[in-house]
């Protein structure tokens, strides 16, 4: 628990370092707290009250009668010092303006608290305010410096500084009505700068404001990282998921047409072959036609071949020398003539023949 508060506490001071160097690049209308004060400045000591001019002049203000049971300005008073004041805005224009009372009134303690109460300091601080002064915190102008963290324990030490607002009197809503806007209180420290508290939190609210701008402004860069390291795979995966589906709507057609391409292909080699080889040979079936109508009804073919254009037939007939003068007379069938002897085959009249011939090829 102890390495993991201690690391916790690292983080958070190399986090602010960064914070305050790039708060140093913001442009000067977010960086306002960082400017030069160029404001009234009002010392409002016991013995009188000063208004010094942004110009170095300086203007005496009537110094008021403090009301012990109240500490407020008497009505008379907050007239004369209205007047007073209206005349240097009529003068000098409208500005905001930081009050120097009495460093007498400024208290001081040291506190301990939680190591989480750093993100929210002055909201912790007016929550307790009660308990760790005999103030509460709507009486009182305060603000706090972390004296030392305690990363062991978990702890924060925090110097919190304060100043009763019944040391200002009623002089706040008096400088409002004259148009002028309190800013802070500034106590003067011995051998030390001078101390400022802040009387409308805009100070913490310019760095809340700044720091949430830096840190969207960091979280809109890790993310511009991240798009512009992740997006090129991205348009690339989905162009890849898009290619895919139209190419799977058209595998089906394309496989079809391709089957079809080959049938139509190996059906005309067929044809092809076919046509090759009637060319080679001559056409069997014109052949056979031929062939049919040379034949008499009272032959019969017992074989029948026909390789290299050339045509052997063999059989039985009552007139064999018709059948060599039926082919004859036929132009299909050229120089038909026996390839053997006839001879007699029976009682019945029919001879032997065996008969060879070319062919025409068409």
């Amino acid at each position: 628990m102890d390495a993991r508060v201690s690391l916790t506490m690292k983080i958070r001071d190399v986090r602010d370092w960064w914070l305050r160097q790039m708060h140093d690049l913001l442009p000067a209308w977010l960086r306002r707290e960082s400017r030069a004060f160029d404001g009234y400045m009002i010392d409002y000591l016991p013995d009188g009250v000063m208004l010094r001019l942004p110009d170095g002049g300086a203007v005496p203000l009537p110094r008021p009668d403090w009301q012990v049971d109240h500490g407020d300005i008497s009505a008379p008073e907050q007239s004369t010092m209205h007047d007073a004041l209206a005349a240097v805005v009529a003068t000098h224009g409208r500005r905001e303006v930081i009050l120097r009372p009495d460093p007498a009134m400024l208290l001081e303690r040291e506190v301990i608290l939680p190591a989480a109460a750093e993100h929210a300091l002055d909201h912790v601080l007016g929550y307790e305010m009660d308990r760790l002064t005999p103030f509460v915190a709507s009486d009182v102008v305060f603000g706090a410096q972390i004296m030392r963290r305690d990363m062991a324990a978990g702890r924060l030490h925090v110097l919190l500084s304060l100043v009763p607002t019944i040391a200002l009197g009623g002089l706040l809503p008096v400088l409002r009505a004259a148009g002028m806007e309190p800013l802070a209180l500034e106590i003067p420290r011995s051998g030390l700068p001078p101390l400022r508290l802040s009387l409308t939190r805009r100070g913490s609210m310019a760095q809340r404001r700044a720091r949430h701008l830096l840190g969207g402004a960091a979280a809109i860069c890790a993310g511009l990282a991240v798009v512009a390291v992740v997006l090129p795979f991205v348009l690339q995966s989905v162009a890849y998921a898009r290619l895919d589906r139209r190419m799977a709507s058209v595998r089906a057609p394309a496989q079809a047409a391709t089957r079809i391409r080959q049938d139509m292909q190996g059906e005309a080699a067929g044809r092809n072959l076919m046509r090759a080889e009637q060319q080679r040979l001559g056409n069997p079936l014109v052949i056979l036609a031929a062939l049919t109508s040379a034949l008499s009804d009272d032959t019969c073919l017992t074989d029948l071949s026909l390789q290299q254009g050339r045509l052997l037939i063999s059989g039985q007939s009552r007139a064999t020398t018709a059948v060599i003068q039926a082919m004859n007379a036929n132009p299909v069938f050229g120089t038909p003539s026996f390839a053997a002897p006839v001879t007699q085959s029976g009682d019945r009249g029919y001879s032997q023949f065996s008969i060879q011939a070319t062919v025409e090829k068409r």
